[in-house]
Order: C-alpha cells, then sequence, then structure tokens
C-alpha cells in the first residue's frame, strides 16, 4: 500500500513545485504575461492529473483489498478441499469392504461443490488482479501526465500542449521489436536476447506490456540524460539523482512509470540462491565490464503477477560510462515461487 501512495506524494510534490514556480514569476518586478499564464495553466493542469491520480491511487487500493481478500477466500476453499479430498479417501477405504454407495456419493457431491467453489474462487482473483493491474496503468498515466507537464513549463513553451494530448504519446507499437528499435538512444545499451523479448508478441496482454515498456524506456532515457547533463558540468548528481527509484519518485520532467513499477535489487532468498541469480547474468558492453557479463537484480514490473509476468532487468552503470544496459526483457526469471 505504501507503494501506491507514492503516486500520490508524486503527483502532490510536483504541484506544489509548479505551484512555487507561479509564484516567484508572479513576484518578479517585471513578470512576462505570456509566462505567468502558461504556468498557471499547467499548475491548473497538474491540479487535474493529481486529482486523476488520487482517484487511480484509491481505486487501486479498494482493488487491491478486494483481491486480498479474494485470495483469501481461495486459500480457505484449497485447505477444505485438501481435507474433504483425504476424508474422502479414509471414507472410500473404510466403507468398501461394506460397499455403502449412498455415503461415499455424498461425499462426492460435497467436494464437488467445493471444487465449484474454488473454481469460482480462482476466477475471482485473477478477475481482481486484472482489475488491479488497470488502475496501476491509470496510475502511471496521471504520472506520465504530470512529467510531461513539468517539462512543458521548464521549456516555458509558447504553445502549451493539451494533457490529454500528451497522455496519447501515439499508437503504441506494433511489437517488442519495434518499440527496441524506436527507443535507440546514446544513453542505452540493449544486449537483451530479441527472440526471448518476441515471444511476448504472443500473450493477449502485449499491446500494454509494449506501451509500460516505452513509458520504462523513456524514464530510463530521462534518468540517465539527467545524470549525464550533471556528469557533464562537473557537479556532483545529488540525492534525486541516487538511483533510478529515487529519481522517479522526486518526479522530475519525462518520468512516465511509477516507483512502485522500480526494484533495484532482488529477494536474498534470490540473490543467495546459485541458480536463481546465476539466471540473471546478462551481457554488457565491454566498457562497462571487461568480463562482458554482469548480474542485473534491478529490474521494472512491466506485467503483473501471473504468467509470463515479464519484467525488464538492467544495470546502472550512470555513475561511471553514463550508459543504461537493457540486458532482458522476458517472461519473469525464476524464482522460489517459480520453480
Amino acid at each position: 500500500m505504501g507503494q501506491l501512495e507514492n503516486c500520490r506524494k508524486q503527483a502532490q510534490d510536483g504541484l506544489r513545485a509548479l505551484e512555487d514556480a507561479y509564484v516567484r514569476l508572479a513576484r518578479t518586478s517585471r513578470p512576462d504575461p505570456e509566462v505567468l499564464a502558461l504556468t498557471e495553466l499547467a499548475a491548473s493542469a497538474a491540479r487535474t492529473a493529481r486529482k486523476h491520480a488520487d482517484e487511480a491511487v484509491e481505486l487501486a487500493r479498494q482493488r487491491e483489498v478486494a483481491a486480498r481478500q479474494a485470495e483469501l477466500r481461495l486459500q480457505d476453499l484449497i485447505a477444505r478441499n485438501r481435507e474433504l479430498t483425504t476424508l474422502l479417501r479414509i471414507e472410500r477405504g473404510r466403507r468398501q469392504a461394506e460397499r455403502v454407495a449412498p455415503v461415499e456419493q455424498a461425499t462426492e457431491t460435497e467436494l464437488a461443490l467445493v471444487r465449484t467453489e474454488l473454481a469460482a474462487a480462482v476466477a475471482d482473483r485473477d478477475l481482481y488482479a486484472r482489475l488491479l493491474e488497470t488502475a496501476e496503468d491509470e496510475r502511471d498515466e496521471a504520472i506520465r501526465v504530470r512529467g510531461r507537464l513539468a517539462a512543458e513549463v521548464l521549456q516555458l513553451r509558447p504553445d502549451p500542449v493539451d494533457p490529454v494530448e500528451m497522455a496519447a504519446a501515439g499508437p503504441v507499437p506494433a511489437t517488442f521489436a519495434e518499440v527496441i528499435d524506436a527507443a535507440a538512444h546514446p544513453l542505452l545499451a540493449f544486449t537483451l536476447d530479441r527472440e526471448i523479448t518476441a515471444q511476448l508478441d504472443r500473450f493477449p496482454p502485449a499491446a500494454g506490456w509494449r506501451r509500460r515498456t516505452v513509458q520504462a524506456l523513456e524514464t530510463l532515457v530521462a534518468y540517465a540524460s539527467a545524470k549525464d547533463e550533471v556528469r557533464r558540468s562537473g557537479q556532483p548528481a545529488g540525492h534525486a539523482l541516487a538511483d533510478l527509484a529515487t529519481f522517479v519518485r522526486a518526479g522530475g520532467p519525462r518520468v512516465a512509470l511509477s516507483a512502485a513499477a522500480i526494484a533495484l535489487n532482488e529477494s536474498a532468498q534470490v540473490t543467495e540462491t546459485a541458480r536463481f541469480a546465476d539466471a540473471r547474468i546478462f551481457r554488457v558492453p565491454a566498457r562497462v565490464h571487461p568480463a562482458g557479463r554482469l548480474k542485473m537484480h534491478s529490474h521494472i514490473r512491466i506485467g503483473g503477477v501471473y504468467a509470463p509476468a515479464p519484467r525488464l532487468h538492467f544495470h546502472d552503470d550512470t555513475g561511471r560510462t553514463g550508459l543504461v544496459v537493457i540486458g532482458y526483457l522476458g517472461p519473469h526469471l525464476p524464482t522460489n515461487r517459480t520453480n
């Protein structure tokens, strides 16, 4: 739940920054009317974006609670099904010699009812999971609008762009290969296996995954570019550029992703289990590491929790070469839950 609240905080911080900028401009001795009008328009649009973000967060919270309740109900039904299956096996053995068919038939009927309830609970859980993913997409879209508004204010363009038009950001690429090709940037290095990535195109939610990948790559470029600009100036990066998650939480321009989708490390069970950790070793350019391979525990959640649950694994080398290396984009890598 704390991750969902990050969205609300980011929207509030962004709006506060815009309103402060407007106040500072208004207090100047000779304020430019066009700049004042643009800043006020951006602040108004940011308020709307914050409202949408709040609504998305609240909806996601409600759906998360419902999904948790459905999961508890499912676990209860699984336990009951297991218990009844055991009792039925015992009853069959005890009654077989007596050939008491009615008792066995009654137990079978009760077990069938429980299995029907179990199937319904599984369907409910899957539905709530899909609704939660939709709410998270809506939240990320609100963050995307806010980030573009912040960039618009910084540029002080004389022709403000409608925030709805900015959120649209063109059609979703038809394949993951097109997503990767379109994301080419001097500060991004793609070493991933394209054949593995292309397998994601076969799944029904692929369009949503491609959109989320575009947003993730846009955010990585924004982060790497901000870090590169500071490095070229000779100034220290500062806390806001400490890592990708911190940068996203700060709500800078061109941020199109929620911090809730970012994990800078894996669980201890993954990092301390050789076969899980080794599955996260990917290629890197020689200038990043002479061995040409590194473990990439940092990742971005592209899909939900159900298979294939795609993830994007990356190595942040912005502190040295300025690069972000994308080593993997594909189905969730093995963990103790998937194996």
